[in-house]
């Protein structure tokens, strides 16, 4: 590294583990939400079999996220803009010489399997946008990093957090659904959420449902206040905390959000996913136990596009919700969670 960093963008250095003396160093680049940081870290573990001292560079979102990854050794933490966008490529270089090998993952997904508005590959025709970018995310994210696939994205609470997990599902014992109301985009919110809560409600006598999301989502829990078997925390629980306690329950359902990423692969939690942009090909090819719920009767399903607006997002006008949302049947969304909770009844009775 030649030259000096701008005062005004430096990190904040957070380091885990010092580097050994001769030992290679990685540095992992990518900023984002909650999905992409734990898409990313899919590679940490094998970076450090190779025998890197891995630093994470990303936003503060990310650097929560991991704090208790053990596979990661450093992080710089970036604030958002803290460097503006167009000099980026400049702060990279300063700090690649001092790395063995670098890893930037930003735009690895979204701008790149996801196409961003005002992109050539967004205004593509749809056949060719599903041909070019109905690609693994997690395979392309190694293959960036010039790494071998392997299954290991993993959200890593700590002691503390499994405590209070614990004592959370003491107090509300029998089958566990954590429910994600809603991602970051309205192509991610599922019209017929309440006719599912009442179909679980009234043939899994012993589930407990924990609705999540943010504080907008409290609006989506209106209705259920005076039910006992359904909690509600949106606006309440920090991510970490929603987190831990996705990876302590039965069922796990939702939208394509960062609270499925998160325990894809943990094979004693059931995921019930709710595709909208995505294929199953993007985003749960590898993933254990799992249903994936892909829209019917859709033609612009999948889309392989982000979206900022409902310019690209056919609507359903009855729901105000997007057509990929609409078409998918509670009935649909059901089956699979009382296929879960009829095994759990058969274990506790075993047991």
């Amino acid at each position: 590294m030649s030259g000096s960093l701008p005062a005004e963008w430096r990190p904040e250095e957070i380091t885990v583990r010092e580097r050994q003396d001769g030992q290679k160093a990685a540095c992992v680049v990518r900023y984002g939400g909650i999905g992409d940081s734990l898409q990313s870290a899919n590679i940490l573990p094998m970076l450090q079999r190779q025998g890197y001292h891995v630093t994470y560079m990303t936003n503060p979102v990310g650097a929560d996220l991991l704090r208790h990854d053990p596979h990661v050794d450093r992080f710089l933490v970036q604030q958002t803009d803290q460097v503006p966008n167009e000099r980026l490529g400049e702060y990279w270089a300063w700090w690649k010489p001092g790395f063995d090998k670098w890893v930037n993952l930003c735009e690895s997904v979204e701008g790149t399997l996801l196409a961003l508005p005002g992109r050539a590959n967004h205004a593509w025709p749809h056949a060719l946008r599903h041909r070019e970018l109905n690609r693994n995310y997690l395979e392309f994210t190694a293959a960036i990093a010039d790494l071998p696939y392997k299954s290991e994205a993993r959200f890593y609470p700590s002691q503390e957090e499994r405590q209070r997990v614990a004592e959370f599902r003491a107090k509300h014992p029998g089958f566990m659904i954590l429910y994600a109301l809603s991602g970051s985009s309205s192509h991610k919110a599922y019209p017929w959420l309440d006719n599912v809560l009442a179909m679980i409600l009234l043939r899994c006598p012993q589930a407990v449902i924990v609705l999540s999301g943010d504080p907008v989502c409290q609006l989506l829990e209106q209705g259920w206040e005076n039910e006992q078997r359904v909690i509600r925390t949106s606006g309440q629980l920090g991510i970490r905390e929603v987190l831990s306690l996705a990876c302590s329950v039965e069922v796990v359902v939702g939208p394509e959000t960062g609270v499925l990423n998160a325990v894809a692969f943990e094979r004693d939690v059931r995921k019930v996913i709710l595709l909208s942009h995505s294929s199953r090909e993007n985003l749960t090819k590898h993933w254990l136990s799992t249903d994936t719920i892909e829209p019917v009767g859709t033609p612009c399903y999948p889309c392989h596009r982000l979206h900022y607006t409902t310019e690209f997002c056919p609507r359903d006008e009855e729901t105000s919700t997007a057509m990929c949302q609409k078409s998918i049947s509670p009935e649909r969304v059901f089956a699979p969670i009382k296929r879960a909770y009829t095994a759990w009844e058969k274990r506790e009775a075993a047991a």
